[in-house]
């Protein structure tokens, strides 16, 4: 359903209260992070948050990359991609396919993390990313 234009932005206009908590059930590795995840969201929404979730699902169908090609292979800078291997909201997205995007880059997995592994790890996330920004090498893949 989210992958049909006006239809699916007005159902999660209605229904993002309802949904909210199943897809945090869904994208959170550490499920005892979905209720206070969740309470932070539905405060959000009673200040006017809006529940995106199907306009950024349907930008993603519109082409191979949203990087242009030219731009994806000259980018100079160095690149870290973050995936939490927990988030079995992109179960089915092939994670390697980011390095097709920028080719010369990082990737940092975290087993134990889902969408957000950010907040769900930041202790590791931040080992991590000083790691990368002071040049050492990253093998840990998960």
């Amino acid at each position: 359903m989210l992958n049909k234009p006006i239809v699916s932005q007005l159902l999660l206009k209605i229904l993002k209260r309802k949904r909210t908590p199943a897809w945090f059930e869904t994208a959170l590795g550490n499920q005892e992070l979905v209720e206070p995840f969740n309470y932070l969201a539905q405060q959000a929404y009673q200040h006017g948050a809006t529940f995106n979730l199907a306009s950024a699902f349907q930008c993603l169908l519109i082409g191979e990359s949203p990087l242009p090609r030219a731009l994806s292979t000259s980018l100079a800078a160095r690149t870290l991609f973050l995936w939490g291997e927990s988030d079995f909201s992109h179960e089915c997205t092939c994670k390697d396919s980011s390095l097709k995007m920028i080719p010369h880059a990082s990737q940092l997995r975290i087993a134990e993390a889902g969408h957000f592994p950010e907040l769900e790890a930041p202790d590791r996330v931040l080992d991590r990313l000083i790691d990368f920004v002071l040049d050492h090498d990253l093998v840990e893949a998960g």
